[in-house]
């Protein structure tokens, strides 16, 4: 006979994985709130109005407030509760308080987490608005599926978990949805990188080699970055529909693992930045008002304003170039595409 999980034990394994993940959490939280406040990399005119902080304090909210329900409510069954059934009764109660708002927690961090794949594939795309409205509508339905599922729940009145009858079709809709949302949006982002990559390598010379780093260090980031995201849905879809209550571990610690994965791309991002700021030329001139740059250029010598904002905004100018007139560049063309060397960039590589 095939050994069945036990929800109360389910639930307090999920206490502990889900620890070791938020403590994890903890550590690069603090090194992305550095970066983000103090990092020299980080230029923001207001710090403490920049939409990255603000985004990671909301993940870092939520992802506190889900460990501390899933305190909440092993103190309830095993402590406060004296009906019958025990714990296993009062873990079964779907339509309680905390199990609802634990799925709260869990919408708004995965749809916080989707949305902003969107807005890096919208950006590395040179801002589409095509690209744009076909992620969102993807993302709009597994919302959709999200608050049917929370209304649901809420609303059962039932003993019953997460393999109810009522309740599986949405479940199921959401993961899907957000597994084909991250692996469409991050193959599109790698497709780009990679094509610019391509299609300009045989112009590069080894002095242009900045920016194909910088290209290369960009898709290394993203495919890092998704797969571990991507990894622990698949694991939670797996056990879901195995029906086995280790989904209740595994939904727990994917919260945390996405506030983990937008941590390391900031603090990724700001190593980056500091690696490029060190190979820059120290005799750098400031352009002349009429002077233009270009998007290799502005990789490799423009200070940013912010380092994960105008990081993709970079990888996007060097994609979508267009000529200038001055006289001093040189035009490459490959497959529609131009690359332009501003005369600051053509100075540096004499010296």
């Amino acid at each position: 006979m095939a050994y069945v999980f036990p929800i109360d034990i389910a639930q307090i394994v999920a206490l502990f994985l889900e620890s070791i993940f938020y403590g994890i959490y903890l550590v690069t939280f603090g090194l992305c709130l550095y970066i983000l406040l103090f990092s020299a990399h980080t230029r923001h005119r207001h710090r403490l109005l920049n939409p990255f902080l603000l985004i990671a304090i909301a993940m870092f909210t939520i992802a506190t407030l889900d460990v501390a329900l899933l305190l909440r409510h092993i103190l309830d069954a095993f402590i406060y509760y004296k009906g019958p059934g025990g714990a296993q009764a009062e873990f079964a109660d779907i339509s309680y308080w905390v199990n609802v708002t634990k799925t709260v927690t869990y919408c708004l961090q995965t749809s916080i987490a989707d949305g902003l794949l969107i807005y890096r594939c919208f950006i590395v795309y040179g801002r589409s608005l095509v690209v744009l409205i076909t992620l969102c509508i993807l993302w709009t339905a597994c919302l959709s599926c999200e608050i049917s599922t929370v209304y649901i729940e809420f609303t059962l009145r039932a003993n019953a978990f997460l393999n109810s009858k009522r309740l599986s079709p949405f479940i199921i809709s959401v993961l899907v949805m957000t597994l084909a949302l991250n692996v469409t949006a991050t193959a599109m982002i790698i497709y780009k990188i990679y094509s610019i990559q391509r299609a300009t390598k045989r112009y590069l010379s080894s002095d242009g080699s900045g920016s194909e780093s910088t290209l290369g260090r960009a898709m290394r980031i993203v495919i890092e970055s998704v797969a571990i995201y991507t990894v622990s849905v698949i694991t939670f879809v797996a056990v879901y529909l195995a029906g086995n209550n280790a989904q209740y571990g595994v939904s727990d610690c994917v919260v945390q693992i996405i506030g983990i994965t937008f941590n390391l791309m900031i603090i990724r991002l700001d190593q980056g930045r500091a690696i490029e700021s060190r190979h820059r030329p120290s005799d750098r001139r400031d352009p002349g008002p009429t002077s233009s740059t270009s998007g290799l250029s502005s990789i490799m010598f423009e200070p940013k304003a912010d380092s994960t904002m105008e990081f993709w905004s970079d990888v996007a100018s060097v994609t979508m170039r267009t000529p200038t007139s001055e006289a001093s560049t040189t035009n490459l063309s490959s497959q529609n595409m131009e690359i332009e060397w501003d005369e600051r960039r053509e100075q540096d590589l004499q010296v």
